[in-house]
């Protein structure tokens, strides 16, 4: 998305010190949309359960997400049922 290494400067064992043992993400930036956030952290969770699908994102991807889950006047929780509901429906 912002087609920029998340960890330029990271040497090998660095990188596997703080993502891969302690987690650490990349910051995302407040510009971009509510629901591609909640996607990638979703994907970034250390419980493979809470992840979703490949099949999922796919459709997410394919068919696009609605224009009203980039209204900024929503609230959280509207976004997350919206989002819950695409899931369902795609996964």
């Amino acid at each position: 998305m912002t087609l920029q290494p998340a960890f330029p400067n990271y040497t090998r064992e660095k990188h596997f010190k703080e993502v891969i043992v302690e987690g650490k993400r990349p910051k995302i930036p407040r510009s971009w949309p509510y629901v591609e956030k909640n996607l990638l952290e979703r994907c970034w969770s250390a419980n493979p359960a809470d992840r979703p699908s490949f099949q999922a994102i796919c459709q997410l991807i394919k068919f696009g997400l609605p224009e009203e889950t980039y209204d900024s006047n929503r609230s959280t929780g509207e976004l997350n049922r919206i989002l819950v509901i695409q899931m369902k429906l795609t996964g």
